[in-house]
């Protein structure tokens, strides 16, 4: 089996993976949460209000309004 004649330069490899990963960003696409209706990444928990199919997964803090000083 043929071996590469060079070592593939690290610039060339991880260019190769950023235009991978940069055409996965742009298919990620968005749907409504069905318990907020707030828009989130298909498959993730909602960050709003921290369900995933029906079920709590996460505690949600709510931020608290600071008063002028």
């Amino acid at each position: 089996m043929p071996q590469p004649k060079y070592k593939t330069r690290r610039s060339k490899t991880r260019s190769r993976k950023a235009h991978n990963f940069y055409q996965q960003v742009e298919r990620m696409e968005l749907s409504r949460c069905p318990r907020c209706h707030a828009l989130k990444l298909a498959h993730y928990a909602c960050p709003v209000c921290g369900y995933y199919k029906g079920e709590q997964v996460y505690q949600v803090e709510e931020e608290e309004e600071k008063a002028g000083a």
